[in-house]
């Protein structure tokens, strides 16, 4: 794992000194388990994002990312995402499918519990 970069510009004395509160929050993990994938046609599918919001915030400036988070297709008739998310943070989860031509979407916006895991599973 590397170190995170943290850069400070404007700095005008090569003596000045910084400070910084970094929060670590506690991690949880989201398991999806997508089930019984089998395409009727060629184009047919059957996906998952898991969606999660973080930032690092201080008194002099805001960095964050909203919304990023993992993805993957099922290729087979049982498929499991696992996702590390922060404990009582927001996670959204969207389950996409395509059943002979047919487009489905699911969204839902969970948050992990102080159970630390949370298991969604989704049949085709």
């Amino acid at each position: 794992m590397e170190n995170p970069e943290i850069i400070f510009s404007e700095i005008t004395d090569r003596n000045q000194t910084f400070s910084n509160d970094f929060i670590i929050p506690k991690k949880g993990v989201v398991e999806i388990q997508l089930h019984n994938f089998n395409p009727i046609i060629t184009s047919d599918y059957f996906n998952v994002h898991v969606k999660y919001y973080y930032a690092f915030l201080n008194h002099n400036w805001i960095t964050h990312q909203s919304w990023d988070g993992i993805y993957t297709n099922s290729s087979s008739s049982e498929t499991v995402l696992r996702a590390e998310a922060v404990v009582g943070d927001d996670v959204r989860i969207i389950v996409n499918k395509q059943k002979n031509g047919i487009k489905e979407t699911f969204e839902q916006l969970v948050q992990l519990n102080s159970q630390n895991n949370l298991l969604l599973e989704f049949d085709y």
